[in-house]
C-alpha cells in the first residue's frame, strides 16, 4: 500500500513538473514594452499570443509546441491582420523558443536561426503599466550629485529628493499615448525629462504639453553622476541582481551596453584581456580581480542578463 502510495506520489509530482514546463492559456507575458496573451492552444498544441502596447493592439504570434517538453518552435505570422508581427522582425518561423524557469520567474527565450539568444518575454500579471513604472524606477534608483555638488536621490520605491526637496516624496511619471514616458515631474511640480548617460542621467528642465502630450525643453539641463546604488557597487548593479526587460536594455547604446555586460563579470573579480576593459575596470574602486576565472560562476540573473545584453549589443543599429 505504501508502494502505491509512492507511486502516485511521484506520478503527481512528474504531472506538475510537466505542466510547469508549458505555456498555460490565460497566461500573460511581456518584454518591457509590448505584452502577449496567451489566449487560445489549438487541438495540435499550437499557442496563440495577441497583445500590444497600452496604446495599441495589433501584436501577435504563435508557437508550435513540439515532442520536448518545454519547447516551442516560432509559427508562421497569424493571418488575417495587417498588424501583426512576430516579437522581433529577426526572427523566423522554426526558430527555437524554450520555457524556463529563472528566480522563481517564468520566461520565454527567443532563439535565431544561429542559436543564439534572441529576446525573451516574461510571465507577469498582466500589468504592463506597473511594469514598464518598475523598470523607470530601477533605471533611476541612485544617489547623485550635480556639477554643483549639490544632492538628488531617486529610491526604487519612486521617491525623490533635491534641491530645494529635501523629503523624499514620490514622483510622477508623466504619460505619451497612455504610456509611460521618461519625463517626470518631482513632488515641488518641477519638470524633467530623463536622459540615461553613462556616468548617471542627465534632467532636462523643461514644461509637459497635456494637449498634444509632448515635452517642451529648454536650454537647462543638469547634468546628475551616480554616486551610490542601492542595487549594489558599479554603475549599473542591478544587472545582477534582477532580470532586465529587453526594453530597459535598449534605454542604452551599445558602448554602453558592452561596460555594463562586462561589469557583471567584473563584480567576480574577472580577470580582462582586452586593454580598454582591464583599463576600465582597474580604475573602478570597487574592483578586486581574482586569481583566476575559472571558479567563476554567474548567478541564473547574472547569466541571463549577460546573453540578453550581448542579443542587443548584436542586434542591427535599426532593429
Amino acid at each position: 500500500m505504501k508502494r502505491i502510495s509512492l507511486i502516485i506520489a511521484m506520478l503527481m509530482v512528474t504531472t506538475l513538473a510537466m505542466q510547469a514546463q508549458k505555456v498555460q492559456k490565460g497566461t500573460f507575458w511581456h518584454d518591457g514594452f509590448t505584452f502577449y496573451h496567451a489566449n487560445a492552444i489549438d487541438r495540435d498544441g499550437t499557442i496563440h499570443f495577441v497583445g500590444g502596447s497600452l496604446h495599441e493592439g495589433g501584436s501577435q504570434f504563435a508557437l508550435k509546441t513540439t515532442t520536448k517538453a518545454g519547447e516551442y518552435t516560432l509559427a508562421e505570422n497569424v493571418p488575417g491582420d495587417e498588424y501583426s508581427m512576430n516579437v522581433s522582425y529577426l526572427l523566423r518561423p522554426g526558430n527555437r523558443v524554450t520555457l524556463n524557469t529563472v528566480a522563481g520567474k517564468q520566461v520565454l527565450m527567443f532563439y535565431d536561426g544561429k542559436g543564439a539568444l534572441n529576446t525573451v518575454l516574461y510571465a507577469f500579471d498582466g500589468d504592463l503599466y506597473k511594469a514598464m513604472v518598475a523598470d523607470m524606477h530601477t533605471l533611476l534608483a541612485g544617489q547623485y550629485r550635480d556639477t554643483r555638488n549639490r544632492a538628488f536621490t531617486f529610491t526604487e520605491q519612486g521617491l525623490f529628493s533635491g534641491p530645494g526637496e529635501s523629503d523624499l516624496k514620490p514622483y510622477h511619471i508623466l504619460e505619451e499615448y497612455d504610456i509611460p514616458s521618461n519625463v517626470i515631474t518631482t513632488p515641488a511640480g518641477t519638470t524633467y525629462q530623463v536622459h540615461i548617460t553613462p556616468e548617471g542621467i542627465d534632467l532636462w528642465h523643461g514644461m509637459f504639453n497635456t494637449d498634444e502630450e509632448s515635452f517642451i525643453p529648454d536650454d537647462n539641463v543638469t547634468a546628475l553622476t551616480r554616486t551610490r546604488s542601492p542595487f549594489g557597487v558599479g554603475i549599473w548593479p542591478f544587472a545582477s541582481s534582477q532580470l532586465l526587460s529587453p526594453t530597459l536594455i535598449a534605454h542604452f547604446d551599445k558602448a554602453t551596453l558592452r561596460l555594463m555586460r562586462n561589469e557583471i563579470w567584473a563584480r567576480h573579480g574577472y580577470i580582462f584581456t582586452a586593454p580598454d576593459l582591464q583599463q576600465y575596470f582597474t580604475a573602478q574602486p570597487w574592483y578586486t580581480p581574482g586569481d583566476s576565472n575559472d571558479a567563476i560562476q554567474l548567478s541564473d540573473i547574472e547569466q541571463l542578463n549577460v546573453d540578453l545584453i550581448k542579443a542587443m549589443e548584436n542586434r542591427p543599429d535599426n532593429d
